[in-house]
């Protein structure tokens, strides 16, 4: 069960992790759009894993009210009918934000639990005050389901929360391994920034944080930033979707704070696309949290703007929490001010993050240790 097929890189980052180290058959619930020809991530999975990975619509399943539970806890018995194992790619869907969600979600896992299937939680983040009836689903849940914590600081919350099986890990997209480019317009402008000399700064501007604030200044603040160090700006979008769509805010950003010879990414590209554009620049800065991982996985210097308490562990795990910006009003003048000491130390930043990628790819890879 996935939370992937809305949209969103991160989502789907894990899910092809996850795919890449499964073996035989793999059904995977997730948002599945009527029409599935439509989805660019159900055509990638169909043209590199085959027929081995069919879809089923898990929207029923996250969405279930629980006058309504009992009826997807039947339907998804049938579904499961026949597995070895199940697992859920908690993410951001487990821990209270939607709590319907995740009431559910820790519901089936107990369903699958109790018919003898082998069940794991996988690669997500506990945020600090979780709605109490949440952490009673999870613990007891979490007797027989083991939880697979992204970073420390989500695994000391998850424990206070009543947690008895928690494993400490890290995000399942470190271990994406496969390798692809660009769309060709970007590789294209990508190639004639190394031609002119210029680094490129990879920046996303979050739809998130555009729905309950205003970017404007702070954006205005890190674009000029950037052009004063002599680089470029490539605005990438992390999430397209109705609801925090990050390509209608960089659209905007980029009309109004743009230089000619910027670029606007305007399509949702694929996790392995988006890791490949960081590994081409100079650094990035995200308020998307995989957008992070991503970059990071490419010994990339990035700062990430903290919005939900989860990017600080991820941070802590590279010993790099200086490039964490917590965001407040005026978070954009701290963004500059920690790019330009960046600037300073891209070397010695690169090496930091290269040290600790081998520790942190093998705490990736026990997610998939119940594989």
């Amino acid at each position: 069960m996935s939370p992937a097929g809305d949209g969103n890189i991160g989502d789907s980052a894990m899910l092809l992790s996850f795919l890449d180290r499964s073996n035989g058959p793999v059904k995977v619930m997730m948002k599945v759009p009527k029409d599935g020809s439509e989805s660019s991530l159900m055509t990638e999975i169909r043209e590199t894993y085959g027929a081995r990975v069919t879809f089923v619509s898990g929207r029923a399943f996250y969405r279930s009210l629980p006058p309504m539970r009992l009826t997807s806890s039947i339907r998804f018995a049938r579904e499961i009918n026949g597995a070895k194992s199940f697992f859920v790619h908690g993410a951001d869907t487990i821990d209270g934000g939607n709590v319907s969600a995740s009431l559910a979600a820790w519901s089936l896992c107990r369903v699958a639990s109790r018919v003898g299937i082998r069940c794991g939680v996988l690669g997500f983040s506990w945020r600090e005050n979780v709605p109490q009836v949440v952490a009673r689903s999870m613990s007891i849940a979490n007797k027989t389901v083991p939880a697979y914590l992204r970073d420390e600081i989500s695994w000391q919350r998850i424990r206070k929360s009543g947690a008895v099986n928690a494993i400490p890990v890290a995000d399942m997209a470190f271990s994406l391994e496969r390798e692809t480019t660009a769309p060709p317009v970007v590789t294209d402008w990508i190639d004639d920034q190394g031609l002119s000399d210029k680094p490129i700064v990879a920046l996303n501007v979050s739809g998130l944080i555009s729905n309950y604030m205003d970017q404007t200044e702070e954006i205005k603040e890190i674009v000029e930033r950037i052009h004063a160090l002599g680089a470029r700006v490539l605005f990438v979008p992390h999430v397209i979707r109705d609801t925090d769509d990050d390509l209608a805010i960089c659209r905007k950003m980029y009309g109004k704070f743009a230089e000619e010879d910027d670029m606007l990414v305007d399509e949702l590209l694929s996790p392995i696309q988006v890791r490949w554009i960081a590994s081409k620049a100079a650094a990035v800065v995200t308020g998307r949290m995989h957008f992070s991982i991503l970059s990071l996985s490419t010994a990339t210097p990035v700062i990430a703007l903290a919005t939900a308490g989860k990017v600080e562990g991820l941070f802590r795990l590279f010993e790099l929490e200086r490039l964490v910006v917590p965001v407040s009003e005026g978070f954009g003048p701290n963004v500059a001010c920690v790019l330009s000491d960046l600037w300073q130390k891209r070397e010695e930043t690169c090496e930091l993050i290269k040290l600790r990628l081998p520790s942190v790819r093998e705490r990736s890879m026990k997610n998939f240790e119940l594989l």
